[in-house]
């Protein structure tokens, strides 16, 4: 009966454990998204600020979400390129870039200060997007075809 009773608790801790870190990382990707979405929201806030026209108002809110850099649900056309081209991003970032709506060359090509902070914020990288100079290659591969 001892024995029957020990077999059971060390299953039930097992499972409290997994559930435990199972719960971390569900939290930790909910605040990153979070993140992501604050970081997007910045981002736009200072433009529409200066327009006070209801309709140009609209006409930027439609631009931002075509043009930022953390829009995109999927590559376009189904399709997403081969973001290890850039020199410092290997298949681990590429995933991460993926994950926060980054599929396209022309994105990182496009990043402007703001956003290379707020990417590299997310990502915890320290200035890396700018010390590897990822946007200017980003232009380079855009230039290629």
């Amino acid at each position: 009966m001892g024995h029957l009773f020990f077999e059971h608790f060390l299953l039930l801790l097992g499972v409290f454990i997994i559930g435990l870190i199972l719960g971390v990382v569900a939290k930790l990707l909910l605040r990153r998204k979070a993140r992501v979405g604050q970081s997007a929201v910045s981002i736009a806030e200072p433009d529409l600020v200066a327009v006070e026209d209801d309709e140009a108002i609209h006409e930027l809110e439609e631009l931002e979400i075509e043009t930022t850099a953390f829009g995109l649900e999927e590559p376009r056309g189904g399709i997403a390129d081969d973001l290890t081209r850039i020199s410092g991003i290997g298949p681990k970032i590429n995933g991460l870039l993926n994950e926060l709506g980054v599929f396209h060359f022309d994105q990182i090509a496009g990043w402007n200060s703001a956003e290379i902070t707020g990417v590299d914020e997310i990502l915890n990288f320290k200035g890396r997007i700018i010390r590897e100079d990822w946007v200017g290659q980003a232009k380079a591969l855009v230039s290629e075809g």
